[in-house]
């Protein structure tokens, strides 16, 4: 055990100066922040801004409030980053556990104004395969339409049935809305990125396509993305940039969209003795569509 031992001031003057040390010494001046230095390893500065932004998400993902309504991380960061580097995490998934996360960060990411137009053909073809994953809407699930249509039948002979299918819609109707909110990241991505592409050429065409066919796997709004993809087209008849290889490959494309249509459950309208009405929405790549786009990839009007 340590001994303690006190030294007495022996004097009144000896006593001023020994409370005004101990106070001194217990409250030292406020020293100058230290500070931050940019010049660390280029390696280190974009594995920090990620890490940085991954705890923002992580926040997001716990609270649902978004730390930043835009792209502006890079104002704040201290540290220079490569542009390479900003590119190759652009294009990586930062998060294979959580989207909404790996979203985040790759969206904050863009606030780098890095020059996406001019990335190489690698690196694009990474960044349409990669994508930010977009969070089904749980109002598509085919197991709560088969669920919600059974009880609609009843639901106008029991009381304790229309009660059961007023709770199980208002349940999806809260999910639907975790899932558009946390979803907001990777559609602010995939617009910006689509921004970024050149007006001209196949680039922004790629984005815009793989961009639809995503959203309707996931049953998250397609108007204004089919309206803007229209317009792109029409713009592209006599683009010459365009090369009739790359028109006969989005045709392809296009061709291929019209898969399996997504529904989900849009509202449901009770009846005091009847059966409850159930409204789908459908989401969709229609005859329609394809015959318009493929048309302007050939160079005339539909």
């Amino acid at each position: 055990m340590i001994a303690r031992h006190l030294i007495p001031c022996v004097t009144a003057a000896a006593l001023v100066l020994c409370v005004a040390g101990s106070l001194n010494a217990q409250a030292p001046s406020p020293a100058r922040p230290p500070q931050r230095s940019t010049l660390i390893a280029p390696e280190a500065a974009i594995r920090i801004a990620i890490d940085r932004l991954r705890a923002e998400g992580r926040s997001f993902r716990a609270t649902g409030n978004l730390p930043r309504q835009s792209p502006d991380f890079a104002q704040t960061y201290g540290y220079r980053v490569r542009p390479e580097d900003v590119v190759e995490a652009i294009v990586t998934v930062q998060d294979g556990d959580d989207a909404a996360v790996d979203a985040y960060i790759r969206w904050q990411l863009l606030s780098f104004k890095v020059d996406l137009a001019g990335m190489d053909s690698r690196a694009y073809d990474r960044l349409l395969v990669n994508l930010p994953k977009l969070t089904r809407h749980p109002a598509s699930d085919p197991t709560f339409h088969a669920r919600v249509g059974f009880l609609a039948t009843l639901a106008g002979r029991s009381a304790q049935v229309r009660a059961d299918l007023e709770q199980r819609w208002d349940s999806i109707r809260f999910e639907s809305s975790q899932v558009e909110l946390l979803n907001q990241p990777a559609l602010k991505f995939r617009d910006a990125v689509a921004d970024a592409m050149p007006a001209t050429g196949a680039r922004r065409l790629g984005v815009l396509l793989h961009d639809l066919q995503d959203r309707i796997v996931a049953a998250s709004s397609t108007r204004a993305l089919k309206s803007r993809l229209t317009r792109a087209l029409r713009e592209r008849m006599t683009d010459d940039t365009l090369s009739p290889a790359q028109r006969w490959e989005l045709i392809k494309f296009i061709e291929r969209l019209p898969g399996p249509k997504t529904k989900a459950v849009r509202s449901v309208v009770f009846y005091a003795n009847a059966p409850a009405h159930i409204l789908y929405s459908t989401f969709a790549v229609r005859s329609t569509d394809v015959s318009k786009w493929t048309a302007y990839l050939n160079r005339h009007e539909p």
